[in-house]
């Protein structure tokens, strides 16, 4: 099994399992260890409804117990609101960094920007 970032509850901004080493042909292939972090800043604005800012980073790294040596950085807005389940979250994460050669679905990624739709907190 191998690691990978990217996604509603990881590095938003990137779509699921987008960061990580590449292979040759530009597609994502996981690697063995990976560091990743996120902040949130949380504000209710009424009733159930709430706003929040991130900021959150990571990478993976092809060989295991090994810092990845760059980092992807994402950050946007978010807004949340309570339900019986835990809060429905919609985010707007936007890559302040891009990932050189990176190829989706086979074609070149040009999208710097991902919008993500989930229940529960980020983390």
């Amino acid at each position: 099994k191998k690691f990978f970032l990217g996604g509603a509850s990881s590095v938003r901004g990137w779509g699921r399992f987008e960061v990580g080493p590449l292979s040759g042909f530009g597609l994502p292939i996981g690697g063995l260890s990976m560091l990743e972090g996120s902040t949130e800043i949380r504000k209710p604005l009424f009733g159930k409804l709430g706003g929040v800012a991130f900021f959150d980073f990571g990478n993976v790294s092809d060989r295991s117990l090994n810092v990845p040596t760059s980092l992807v950085y994402a950050a946007g807005p978010g807004l949340r609101y309570l339900t019986p389940v835990g809060p429905a979250r919609i985010d707007f994460g936007y890559q302040l960094n891009r990932i050189p050669n990176l190829k989706v679905n086979g074609k070149p990624e040009t999208r710097a920007w991902r919008l993500h739709f989930s229940i529960g907190q980020a983390f």
